[in-house]
């Protein structure tokens, strides 16, 4: 995804100018809830699906994979509008690919023997089969799909809905919301490229691309062992965020509420503990406002995997990198849309910036030989 014009920046709290952070964010309504039923973060946090052997990690179950198994190194998150009308069988063949893909298989739908025709398998990977990479490929449904084009309207999930832009936010048409998402994540850059490559070959003239991000994260091997703790540290040098490296310490700590060095609330422990937001956290710093304890607080958390990315230099001759912020829901509204509105008005306004994403439900998984994605929604 190239660049898009950043507008100058306001002057930073404590006078001194940075360039603004850009956020992508996207919000799965439905995936790993859905399939939860009414079991909330906690429970799912503890659900991670296992690899199988040689690296794989099962595809077929109750939800689809790449929203509780283990994090991985790199991702690739693409958007697409359906130029199709024969839903089912779209749908049916990116089922059949995915599975293909996710069990290591070079392409094996398309038996070509003619070398006057292009080879099966782009082959970036080479053409045996594959055992490494723990590659995941979810997919989600915008709520673009449910228009009068498929006779989809009375179906659509309930909390799905267009993404709204807020007011700290700078949306661009073209890099925002889509009919379908496909997130590929897998331990090397090219295992999730070749995953998106390899769907578009699949569904030519099908599916038109309307925007895709490349992005990474770097996992802290010395977290492994402390289960529920984030194990990636963002751009801002912090468990997550992005660049703004001309404030002090103290400021970015204070814009953060916790600690740099060891992501501890700035009223002491650990980094795991719940933060008691004294005196001490200001009033605007970014954990006050996003994760205000109280009644009916444990029913508005959400399930977030996001990545940084990185995309060269923009007009200004700085890089241009920011977060990928995934985020899992049963209910976009209440729950992501809740804390967004929550976190108007704090300091980390002036750094961070949406300018694109959307919402996707995610169908659960695939459970049987004769089922595919989407099969409930597209047939009735």
């Amino acid at each position: 995804m190239s660049a898009s014009r950043k507008q100058p920046a306001r002057p930073a709290a404590r006078g001194t100018g940075v360039s603004r952070r850009r956020l992508l964010q996207g919000a799965a309504g439905g995936g790993a809830a859905v399939a939860a039923g009414t079991l909330g973060v906690p429970w799912l946090a503890g659900q991670s699906q296992a690899s199988g052997p040689d690296e794989l990690i099962p595809w077929r179950g109750p939800r689809q994979a790449g929203i509780v198994t283990p994090r991985t190194d790199h991702a690739f998150i693409a958007a697409f509008d359906i130029v199709d009308d024969d839903l089912p069988r779209l749908f049916q063949d990116l089922t059949g690919r995915v599975s293909e893909l996710t069990r290591g298989y070079p392409d094996r739908l398309d038996d070509i023997d003619n070398d006057a025709l292009p080879p099966s398998d782009t082959g970036e990977l080479g053409y045996d089969r594959r055992r490494d990479g723990r590659l995941t490929i979810t997919i989600g449904l915008g709520a673009s799909l449910f228009d009068k084009r498929f006779g989809l309207r009375g179906r659509r999930p309930r909390a799905l809905k267009r993404m709204p832009a807020f007011p700290v936010d700078n949306l661009d048409p073209d890099r925002s919301h889509g009919d379908l998402v496909v997130l590929a994540q897998a331990e090397h850059p090219m295992i999730c490229h070749h995953a998106i490559r390899d769907v578009l070959r699949r569904t030519k003239g099908r599916l038109q691309g309307r925007w895709g991000q490349a992005c990474f994260q770097r996992a802290d091997p010395r977290k492994t062992e402390r289960p529920g703790i984030a194990a990636a540290r963002g751009l801002l040098g912090f468990p997550d965020g992005s660049r703004w490296d001309r404030l002090s310490k103290t400021a970015q700590e204070d814009s953060i509420g916790r600690e740099k060095l060891s992501g501890a609330p700035l009223e002491g422990g650990r980094e795991q503990d719940v933060p008691k937001l004294g005196r001490e956290t200001p009033r605007d710093a970014h954990i006050r406002l996003a994760n205000r304890r109280g009644p009916g607080a444990e029913r508005r958390r959400f399930l977030r995997r996001g990545f940084v990315y990185t995309g060269g230099f923009d007009d200004y001759g700085l890089l241009d990198s920011g977060s990928v912020f995934l985020a899992f829901c049963r209910d976009v509204q209440e729950q992501f849309e809740h804390s967004k509105r929550q976190l108007i008005g704090q300091d980390l306004d002036e750094y961070a910036v949406a300018f694109g994403g959307g919402y996707f439900y995610c169908p659960p998984g695939v459970r049987g030989s004769g089922d595919y994605l989407a099969r409930e929604l597209v047939e009735g």
